[in-house]
């Protein structure tokens, strides 16, 4: 029932976020956030099982493997992430000026910091894919805002690490990105409920001719 529920009031804020852009600030790019049908469902389930993707697109949190040093610079890293041209690592900064942003990386040189952006307090970070093909290619990151509250962001970002888009309340701590080869221009968010042991799954499209100037 409370997945139905979920489902449900995610398609109706999918096409509210759609027309009148994310809470935190305007948009330059639309993208769709719809429930999976049951075949697709099953299918990235199977996939979120075994990592998520297998191409060094998707990286998916295992919390003792990914927390940094106690000394380092940030709290949470991802392995490296092949993204357009670039190979990327995605990282929660430790900054008390702006709380934990969204720090995004060359992976080579991890002090060429090719993005910060602003994502809240909390110092856990999810999950993060690359999707889409050439000039559409985008990078998703997953976190929470909040440390005690049980919600999340999704943020996407273009190549040249702009902040594009962000769907905020997304009910849930546990998100696990997953690419299929079957669907190259959409990302799937799905997490397991605890109760029942069944995934929930998302797909994030970007809606066609969604770009900054053709707004």
């Amino acid at each position: 029932m409370k997945t139905k529920l979920f489902a449900r009031t995610v398609a109706v804020a999918a096409m509210a976020v759609c027309l009148a852009g994310c809470a935190s600030g305007p948009d330059i790019e639309e993208f769709s956030f719809v429930p999976c049908d049951s075949a697709t469902k099953a299918e990235i389930a199977l996939l979120a099982e075994f990592g998520g993707g297998t191409d060094g697109r998707v990286w998916n949190i295992n919390k003792d493997r990914d927390r940094a040093a106690k000394d380092a610079a940030v709290w949470y890293e991802s392995a490296p992430i092949r993204f357009g041209t670039n190979t990327v690592c995605v990282s929660v900064a430790k900054s008390k000026r702006t709380g934990s942003p969204i720090q995004i990386a060359d992976a080579v040189s991890r002090s060429q910091i090719l993005c910060c952006h602003d994502a809240g307090h909390s110092i856990v970070l999810q999950c993060a894919a690359a999707f889409g093909r050439g000039a559409d290619e985008r990078l998703m990151v997953v976190k929470p805002k909040a440390t005690y509250r049980n919600e999340s962001v999704i943020h996407i970002f273009d190549q040249s690490f702009t902040c594009v888009w962000e769907m905020e309340h997304v009910p849930g701590r546990s998100w696990r990105a997953v690419v299929s080869p079957r669907f190259p221009d959409s990302v799937f968010l799905c997490q397991k409920d605890l109760g029942t042991g069944e995934y929930e799954c998302y797909q994030i499209t970007k809606a066609a001719g969604s770009t900054e100037e053709s707004k």
